[in-house]
């Protein structure tokens, strides 16, 4: 009887580890636009792409809602967060998505901060680098800019990832001590 009742047991666990683990591959092909309105004292309407994760075989059509719903909120500003590639060998296909998907934003302000997939390799490091310059995405590592922005001064603070990045934080996270508003942008928590 209790071999019997380990065996349902162990093959509950079994079941309920594939259900999460398929609903996380399901979810991570998904593509979300989320409005959040945040109770804060700065007049700027952001763009937020993080974890785009391309991967090979996708196309920029499926992002083409994602990107028209993103330009229709007329964003100041569009922000970057990390984890560009899911794959650890870029096909040319591959960049040219991205290079696609990226060269479809416009706003006065594009930033963006690098991830752990970003850093799979020096030739992936480059190639995010230089598909976000072309774009015309400024990258900040361990960095700031300061921006006026709707008659507002804005610090902006990029930091550069916790995994694989140069993590000395401090000195840059002390610029925020000057301004009455900062953004910090950030991949983590991973």
């Amino acid at each position: 009887m209790k071999a019997k009742r380990l065996l349902y047991i162990a093959l509950a666990v079994v079941i309920v580890t594939i259900v999460f683990v398929g609903y996380g591959i399901y979810s991570s092909y998904q593509i979300s636009l989320q409005e959040y309105n945040c109770d804060v004292d700065i007049d700027i309407t952001i763009g937020h792409l993080t974890d785009t994760h391309f991967r090979n075989g996708m196309e920029v059509d499926y992002y083409q809602s994602t990107i028209d719903d993103l330009q229709n909120e007329n964003p100041d500003m569009i922000i970057f967060t990390g984890d560009m590639f899911q794959e650890h060998e870029l096909t040319e296909e591959l960049i040219t998505t991205a290079k696609a998907f990226f060269n479809s934003f416009e706003a006065e302000h594009l930033y963006a901060v690098l991830g752990n997939h970003d850093y799979y390799s020096e030739t992936t490091l480059a190639t995010v680098q230089e598909i976000l310059t072309e774009a015309g995405f400024t990258i900040l590592i361990n960095e700031n800019i300061v921006l006026t922005i709707n008659n507002q001064q804005i610090n902006i603070i990029g930091l550069d990832d916790l995994t694989y990045g140069d993590t000395n934080y401090q000195t840059i996270l002390d610029t925020s001590k000057e301004y009455d508003r900062t953004i910090v942008l950030s991949h983590e928590p991973d």
